[in-house]
């Protein structure tokens, strides 16, 4: 069993590495009919490797399927339709707009019925109507395909939307054309629970800064998480803790097993009957199951709930099987039920962490103290996974180690008890759960004080392209001879590849090179130069809560920990200028350099940089001599004048994309490629696209590609 089990896992992580384009349709089809012919043929002591074929059909077919359920648009098109909707979550609520998700129960527009089998996530702006989950609602929505950029160091939305089964976006209509919204009435649903759960947390702290804090443990609502509280968890690595997640689930259900199987011993009766074991696994897994559905049975708690759900059953059927054959059963139930798991961190860091406990455990003398054995555990924990951070995050909390031994047992024994307590206690008292959660509130206070220190401590560390593959593979195998019992060969360096992570500095573009960003910003024009160790940004496109400043150029900087040198404007159109405003907030010390006559400035002297004004007459246009030819960036892409490369928009103001162009001619465009990279090293010219890099078969630069012949566009080589 678990050599078919550790086949199935491999099959489908193999789908999700090797295939980063679209595939026929009857793929998953003949992969399904190819593997049950082995299974007819083959003894069943060979059938093991054939559940690896399954694992790969099995992924294919699903993401073929929800490919398929997507609204089927071509890129940058919208739909105007009247759905009845249900409200399946509770929805997110500030000043400006309120955002929910809708399962769609028909359309009354023909053709549009396919949506049934989705789900889409809706904005309501402005002054919206309560909604409530189960609500039903008759409404006049713009829809358009799940839609998102590929930018280096950007969050990938479409990744996002795509794991969770969202298969369209859009916004409710609010014209004087449109149908009036109209409410048809509600459902019974659990998520209307967590809601008045969550609104009774807001009323008991009245004001707290933690509110959302507490509302995240107890029903995983975290829309009163402020921008600076998330800050504070990424870099001391304690996110994990404040949202509910697998360590959670596993508190609880540990917490409710021991109670249960300390009280069932004192009835002899009841223990003679039924093991004390027995009880307190079944209430653990009971639970840890309410806890999942007071949490919305989030993907990550469901995973959480298929681990814990395998381990007890092994335990309780009293199976000689050691921890690993459960955890590779276990790992094989979760990619079942979903295999889309490994597209997010979660995945790989519960699993991660619980084969490290093994590994640590395993064959090693245990300490008197119980507390100095834990005290060892976390810490191997923390440090064993810096590798798995530092591939998904691009950096690494160096102080987490220290924060996470402080703050788990804090948040465990102390804040999640309380929490939890306050919502048992909600129905009988409104006032005890108040207490419950007013002391969770001054428990928590204290915690946040000391993380805001441990932020301080240390900063991260990152690259906006993400750690080398060589790096990552010294701190993996840094990791491994950490978890390796003592006195085995070459132990002594753990700690030496592991912190090679922390020595590697922020990439800079050195004289020798000159590097062009052109980011993936929909439709405007942001572009980033790179040389000397310096970096000049050429248009802040476009406008809007999107711009090029919030999803592109502000996470690049960030992750490197830098500043920009300098910004030019190449026109006052949004496209251009669009994010301006954003820019001077983010960085009010860097010019900005907006007219032909700022740009004839000796601001970039010290550069290989010419800026002048743009060929139109409203703007600056940039020229760039690097060791490998020239570029120029323009408001607009125009002709390309021989042995120069170009970038801008395809057709400035009145549309188009970001686009550049070769000497020779050849054009890549960001709505087919993702950002592109142009590296200008010696003599030679090299195009990289984040297509190439991290692209999937969701990706819709995928399809975009598919529907317009662009083999003359293809990038010779990728990331």
């Amino acid at each position: 069993m678990r050599a078919g089990a550790l086949a199935f896992c491999t099959g489908v992580l193999l789908f999700h590495g090797a295939v980063t384009a679209p595939y026929p349709g009857w793929l998953p089809a003949a992969l399904a009919l190819m593997a049950a012919l082995l299974l007819y043929r083959m003894p069943p002591s060979l059938h093991w490797p054939v559940w690896g074929l399954i694992g790969f059909a099995w992924t294919a077919f699903l993401t073929a399927d929800l490919i398929d359920r997507q609204l089927a648009l071509p890129v940058g098109e919208r739909a105007d339709v009247v759905l009845d909707i249900r409200v399946a979550d509770i929805p997110y609520r500030n000043p400006q707009r309120t955002v929910f998700l809708a399962v769609p129960l028909r359309s009354s527009d023909n053709g549009w019925d396919t949506l049934q089998r989705t789900r889409i996530r809706l904005v309501w702006y402005g002054d919206a109507p309560e909604i409530r989950p189960g609500d039903h609602w008759r409404l006049p929505v713009r829809l358009r395909p799940p839609d998102g950029f590929l930018n280096p160091a950007g969050f990938d939305y479409q990744r996002w939307l795509f794991v969770r089964r969202i298969g369209a976006t859009g916004y409710v209509r609010s014209t004087a054309s449109a149908t009036e919204p109209e409410w048809r009435g509600e459902s019974a649903s659990f998520h209307q629970v967590r809601e008045r759960v969550a609104r009774a947390i807001a009323v008991s702290l009245d004001g707290s800064p933690r509110t959302g804090l507490i509302q995240g443990l107890a029903v995983a609502v975290r829309d009163g998480i402020g921008g600076e509280q998330w800050s504070v968890l990424s870099r001391t690595g304690t996110g994990h803790l404040l949202a509910i997640s697998g360590l959670h689930i596993g508190l609880v259900a540990g917490l409710a097993g021991t109670v249960v199987a300390g009280a069932w011993r004192l009835w002899p009766a009841l223990a003679a009957r039924v093991p004390s074991l027995i009880a307190g696994g079944v209430a653990a897994v009971a639970a840890a199951a309410t806890y999942a559905v007071l949490a919305g049975f989030t993907l990550p708690t469901q995973r959480a709930l298929v681990m814990l759900t395998v381990f007890v059953t092994t335990l309780l059927m009293r199976c000689t099987s050691n921890g690993w054959h459960s955890l590779t059963v276990a790992a094989a139930a979760v990619l079942l039920i979903d295999p889309l798991a490994p597209l997010e961190a979660g995945f790989w860091l519960s699993f991660g962490a619980v084969a490290t406990i093994l590994l640590s455990t395993q064959n090693r003398s245990t300490f008197r103290f119980r507390l100095l054995a834990w005290l060892r555990i976390q810490t191997v924990i923390s440090l064993a996974l810096l590798p798995l951070l530092a591939l998904w995050f691009a950096d690494v909390p160096w102080v987490s180690p220290i924060a996470n031994i402080v703050a788990i047992p804090v948040v465990g024994f102390a804040v999640v008890p309380l929490v939890l307590l306050g919502v048992g206690l909600l129905p009988a008292s409104e006032g005890l759960a108040a207490l419950c959660w007013r002391g969770a509130d001054l428990v928590l206070a204290a915690l946040w004080r000391f993380l805001e220190i441990a932020a301080d401590l240390i900063e991260m560390g990152g690259d906006p392209a993400g750690y080398p593959w060589w790096l990552l593979s010294a701190a993996a195998v840094g990791a491994l001879l950490l978890l390796m019992p003592p006195g085995w060969p070459a132990r002594s360096a753990c700690l030496m590849l592991l912190g090679s992570l922390a020595v590697l500095p922020a990439e800079r573009v050195d004289g020798e090179r000159v590097r062009v960003t052109v980011f993936d910003t929909g439709e405007g024009f942001t572009a980033l130069v790179e040389s000397g160790g310096g970096a000049v940004a050429y248009g802040l496109g476009p406008g809007g809560g999107l711009n090029g400043v919030r999803v592109a150029l502000n996470p690049y900087w960030e992750r490197q920990g830098r500043t920009p040198d300098a910004a030019v404007l190449p026109g006052q159109h949004d496209r251009w200028s669009g994010g301006v405003d954003d820019f001077r907030r983010r960085w009010p010390d860097v010019p900005v350099l907006e007219s032909a006559e700022e740009c004839a400035a000796p601001q970039l002297a010290d550069w290989m940089l010419h800026a002048e004004g743009a060929p139109a007459g409203s703007g600056c246009a940039l020229t760039v001599t690097g060791p490998g030819g020239i570029v120029r960036l323009l408001p607009e892409l125009g002709g390309t004048p021989a042995d120069t490369w170009t970038a801008g928009l395809t057709d400035g103001a009145a549309g188009g994309v970001a686009a550049l162009r070769s000497p020779d001619g050849r054009v890549w465009t960001t709505r087919e490629h993702g950002a592109l990279v142009l590296e200008l090293t010696g003599d030679a010219a090299e195009v990289k696209t984040l297509r190439r890099r991290s692209g999937r078969p969701f990706h819709r630069h995928w399809r975009w590609n598919a529907t317009e012949s662009t083999e003359a566009a293809m990038p010779r080589d990728g990331f």
